[in-house]
């Protein structure tokens, strides 16, 4: 009989973001994942490159469970592979805002103690700060691309319980420092099921428009959540109302999370506008 190492004595399975993200990648491994500037990535190419990053994580990187790693970038599709394939090594992952300045990083940095820093190409001054603070620092271009797709594209993930921590989030420090929020595996995944149920606009046709920053709690949960339930999360860094409206108003997006300030700026835009949105959203 083969048995389920990601099981318990009791045959009960820890809860995880990404086993849900995994079952939907075996349902329908064809159907696209994520959207992005136009280019698609399918689930059977996703789960590849989330099988592959675990592995460079652990072989090459010596990352461990309970390690700490900084991830710093905009909204791109790497951050959702390397969030759900860290996770996976049991790997804590420090959600931190691209747009804080280097001195604020330099704070988070002394608070969190990361192994490992991952920046976007875009953000130079928070890759050198991060060096001058003693963190490995990775940048997220064609080097990493290239031991991306060095690695194997098969990974097993290890047992671990579901309490542990899944990612380290730092609230804006609006009364003093940031402080960090420490969330689990089962309040995650917990949370994206109960979006589900309460939203109901993630399923196998869905396409959700994660405009949200990744880095933000909620940001992060509802582009996960399309994913756990087999939908199309179509990621979009633009902040900009006219292009957002526009986006929206192509009708293709089924779901979208947004803040008071985005709809405030829709509102200002020309009628227009609002109409076309009005038309293929039936918003009222």
């Amino acid at each position: 009989m083969q048995v389920d190492r990601r099981r318990g004595a009791d045959g009960y399975m820890p809860m995880r973001l990404t086993s849900s993200f995994r079952t939907s990648a075996r349902r329908t491994p064809a159907a696209p994942a994520i959207i992005s500037d136009g280019a698609e990535i399918t689930y059977q190419a996703l789960l590849a490159r989330v099988n592959r990053i675990a592995n460079l994580a652990r072989d090459k990187w010596s990352l461990e469970r309970g390690d700490i790693v900084a991830l710093i970038a905009p909204n791109r599709a790497e951050y959702i592979e390397l969030v759900f394939a860290l996770s996976d090594v049991g790997v804590v992952v420090a959600t931190i805002n691209p747009r804080l300045s280097p001195a604020d990083v330099e704070t988070i940095y002394r608070d969190c103690q990361p192994r490992l820093a991952l920046v976007d190409p875009s953000l130079p001054d928070i890759a050198d700060v991060s060096s001058a603070s003693g963190v490995k620092t990775i940048t997220i271009d064609e080097a990493f691309e290239q031991d991306v797709r060095a690695a194997k594209d098969d990974f097993a993930p290890p047992p671990f319980p579901e309490e542990d921590s899944f990612c380290l989030c730092y609230t804006s420090g609006t009364t003093g420092e940031p402080k960090g929020v420490l969330l689990s595996h089962r309040s995650r995944a917990l949370t994206v099921q109960a979006m589900e149920i309460e939203y109901g606009c993630f399923g196998l046709n869905s396409r959700f428009l994660a405009l949200a920053p990744l880095c933000h709690g909620a940001g992060f949960a509802f582009a996960a959540a399309a994913l756990s339930f087999g939908g199309a999360c179509v990621l979009f860094n633009n902040n900009d109302p006219s292009a957002i409206a526009a986006r929206l108003g192509a009708g293709d997006i089924s779901g979208v999370f947004m803040v008071p300030t985005h709809f405030s700026r829709m509102v200002q835009q020309s009628p227009a506008e609002l109409q076309k949105l009005r038309s293929a959203h039936r918003v009222r």
